[in-house]
C-alpha cells in the first residue's frame, strides 16, 4: 500500500488445525476443485455419458427384432436422456410428430417407429418377383402362341409328307395365330385399342367378331383342302369358342388365356392319350397369373377353362373325332 513501509514478517502458519485424520472430506476442496481436477471430472463425465448413449443406441439398432427388415420411410428416434427429439418425415416429405422428451422418460423413445404407409423391402421384393413371374406365364402362354404350338404339333403328326406339312401348318397358323395377331398389333399401333390385352370390354367385343371370321374361314379352307379331320375339328372348336366369347363379352369378361391353354391340352390328349396329362398343371398356373395380375377373377378363369374344354369336345363330336 502506498506510503506504508514494508516490514519483514517471520513465516508462520495461520489457522492451525489439529488434523487427527479428519481431513478426508475437507469442505473447501469439495466445494471448489482445483483446475486440473475440474477438467478431469468433466472429461470423465462426458466420456461416461457418451458411452452410455452409444451403447444404448447400438443395442437397440442391432438387437431389435424389427431391424431384420428394412423399411421404405424414416423412423422417429428420441435420444434417451438428452431431452430432445428428432422428427421424421414420411415418404412424401411431410413431417411426422416426434416423441416429446419428458423427465425420467424410459429408453423406449429410442425404439424405431414405422412411418404410416411404409412397406418392408422384402415384401415389396417378393411382390415384384411374383408379378414378373405372372407376366412371364401370361406372355409365354398367350392364346396366339398356344394355338401356334398346337397346330405345329397336329400338322406334324397328320401330314403325310413335308410339302403337306407346310401347307397345313401355314393354313392353320395363319387363321388362328398370325392373322389375328397382326390384326391386334395394327389396332394397337393405330390407337384403336387401349392395350394388347384388350382390357376394355367394348374393344374386346369388336375384336372377337373379327376372330370369329378368321377361325370360320380357316375351318372352311381346311375343309376344302381335305385336311386331316383332327385339324379341321380343332379349328372349328376355336371358331365356336370365339363366337361364344364375343357374346359373353357384351355382359361379362372371360379369360381367353385360360381358354387358350385348356383347348390345346384336350386336343393333345386325343392325339397322345394320357401322356400330356402332367401338362394340365399349366391350367391353374396360367389362371393364377391372370388373377394375380388382376386381369380376371377366379370365376372368369374357370369360365374360360370350361369354354375351352367344352368347345373342343363339342366339335370333336360334330366331326366324329370322338
Amino acid at each position: 500500500m502506498a506510503d506504508v513501509p514494508n516490514d519483514l514478517v517471520v513465516r508462520g502458519v495461520e489457522h492451525f488445525v489439529q488434523r487427527q485424520g479428519q481431513l478426508d472430506d475437507a469442505q473447501v476442496g469439495a466445494e471448489m476443485a482445483a483446475v486440473l481436477r475440474t477438467g478431469f471430472d468433466q472429461l470423465l463425465a462426458d466420456l461416461g455419458r457418451q458411452n452410455v448413449h452409444v451403447g444404448t443406441g447400438q443395442r437397440l439398432e442391432v438387437a431389435r427384432r424389427g431391424d431384420s427388415l428394412d423399411y421404405h420411410g424414416t423412423v422417429s428416434l428420441t435420444t434417451a436422456g438428452r431431452g430432445h427429439s428428432h422428427d421424421a418425415t414420411d415418404s412424401e416429405g411431410s413431417p411426422t410428430k416426434g416423441a416429446a422428451s419428458r423427465p425420467g422418460a424410459e429408453p423406449e423413445s429410442m425404439k424405431p417407429v414405422l412411418v404410416p404407409g411404409a412397406t418392408p423391402i422384402r415384401s415389396n421384393r417378393r411382390r415384384r418377383v411374383l408379378t414378373d413371374l405372372a407376366r412371364i406365364f401370361s406372355t409365354v402362354f398367350n392364346p396366339f402362341i398356344t394355338a401356334l404350338a398346337l397346330f405345329v404339333i397336329v400338322a406334324h403328326e397328320r401330314a403325310k409328307d413335308t410339302p403337306t406339312f407346310w401347307l397345313l401348318l401355314f393354313t392353320s397358323t395363319f387363321f388362328t395365330s398370325i392373322g389375328p395377331m397382326l390384326y391386334v398389333l395394327w389396332l394397337y399401333s393405330t390407337d384403336k385399342i387401349s392395350d394388347l390385352d384388350m382390357s376394355v370390354r367394348g374393344e374386346r367385343e369388336r375384336v372377337f367378331g373379327i376372330f370369329v371370321i378368321f377361325y370360320a374361314l380357316g375351318t372352311l379352307v381346311l375343309w376344302q383342302l381335305r385336311a386331316p379331320i383332327l385339324l379341321t375339328a380343332s379349328m372349328a372348336g376355336y371358331a365356336g369358342a370365339a363366337l361364344v366369347t364375343q357374346y359373353i363379352t357384351r355382359y361379362w369378361k372371360i379369360s381367353t388365356h385360360a381358354l387358350g391353354i385348356a383347348a390345346p391340352l384336350v386336343v393333345l390328349v386325343k392325339l397322345y392319350g394320357l401322356q400330356p396329362l402332367p401338362f394340365f398343371v399349366l391350367i391353374p398356373i396360367v389362371g393364377w397369373s391372370r388373377v394375380y395380375l388382376r386381369a380376371h377373377t377366379p370365376l372368369q378363369v374357370l369360365a374360360g377353362t370350361a369354354l375351352g374344354v367344352g368347345s373342343v369336345l363339342l366339335f370333336f363330336r360334330v366331326f366324329n373325332v370322338i
